[in-house]
């Protein structure tokens, strides 16, 4: 048991760490290219930073053989990302980070939406009476890749006409050259799918020795574990002040996850929710209201008057996680 654990507590430094410096050789690359401040957080780094959750969800389904521990990794992964928002807002003492936060925000957090809850539709189609729909399999969750890649488009486009004229960064730090960026980049990123394909692994044996259900594991330290370079990157890139590019990376990370459930259907006959716990139900339903409380936060941007070290919003946030994972529990 103690061995098992020290595994997976390894592994989820590595996870943590290499994340890290994945984002950081990650920023060094976009500054020789037009990649644009806000396309830069909800891209690139976003996508970078979800590698565990896509490494994990394929061991899950191909090695472990646990839909529940990769779809809870994914809806749970969802949720903590939105928790690191109200981390953020706790920091931030000064005034509420939702001030910040600039409108593009908006449709992205709706497009979260409609992912998370297309994604819900999808398990109570399968599980309907009629099973009409069981042997779809990935054709049902293609429109959640095929959403994330025009919203890679619109985010281009968008950023694009924002920054037309903008020139190619000027990085005058010469401690890491473009080619050792690239080099670093590569084995940040095998080290972190590496890891997140071994932590299931773990899980699973963890799983049975605790007697815990494989969506609870998955929904909670499956899911932190994997957000751990979201939770890295956001911190690092509120503290040097760029917090729309912090706020970026948890939707742009939202809606990557969500997208990648079709390349988990993919790796098995039939469709992945077929052999799913309704449980997930619960998690769905929770990360979509998150995301909509986070939206109205925006929106109305609340005054520094904190209850509880932080804004209505992220207090609601906190409550609806903690009750979602009582309940699973």
């Amino acid at each position: 048991m103690t061995f098992l654990w020290i595994q997976f507590l390894l592994a989820v430094l590595v996870i943590g760490c290499s994340g890290y410096l994945l984002s950081i050789f990650g920023d060094k690359i976009a500054q020789r290219t037009r990649f644009g401040h806000s396309l830069l957080g909800t891209t690139v780094i976003a996508a970078v930073t979800s590698f565990p959750e896509l490494g994990s969800g394929i061991s899950s389904v191909a090695i472990a053989r646990s839909v529940d521990l990769a779809l809870g990794g994914i809806y749970g992964s969802c949720m903590f990302n939105l928790v690191i928002l109200c981390i953020l807002d706790v920091l931030h003492q000064k005034q509420s980070v939702y001030r910040y936060a600039n409108s593009s925000l908006m449709s992205m957090g709706a497009l979260s939406i409609i992912m998370i809850t297309y994604s819900g539709f999808l398990m109570g189609l399968v599980h309907s009476p009629s099973h009409a729909f069981l042997s779809w399999g990935a054709w049902l969750t293609l429109p959640l890749f095929l959403s994330y890649l025009v919203f890679l488009k619109w985010q281009a486009n968008q950023d694009e006409s924002e920054d037309q004229n903008k020139e190619i960064e000027k990085d005058t730090r010469k401690d890491i050259s473009v080619r050792n960026a690239w080099i670093g980049f590569a084995v940040c990123c095998l080290l972190v799918v590496g890891s997140g394909l071994y932590l299931p692994v773990v899980g699973e044996k963890l799983v049975i020795q605790m007697g815990w259900s494989e969506s609870f594991f998955g929904t909670l330290l499956l899911a932190i574990s994997t957000s751990l370079p979201e939770l890295s990157v956001t911190l690092s890139s509120f503290s040097i002040g760029a917090i729309n590019m912090a706020l970026g990376n948890i939707w742009g990370s939202n809606i990557f996850n969500v997208a990648i459930l079709w390349i988990f259907d993919l790796l098995q006959p039939g469709s992945i929710y077929v052999e799913a716990s309704l449980g997930h139900i619960l998690s769905i339903m929770a990360g979509t209201m998150m995301t909509a409380v986070a939206m109205l936060g925006i929106y109305n941007k609340p005054s520094q008057n904190k209850l509880l070290f932080m804004t209505w919003p992220s207090l609601v946030m906190t409550i609806m996680y903690l009750l979602s994972i009582f309940c699973i529990f």
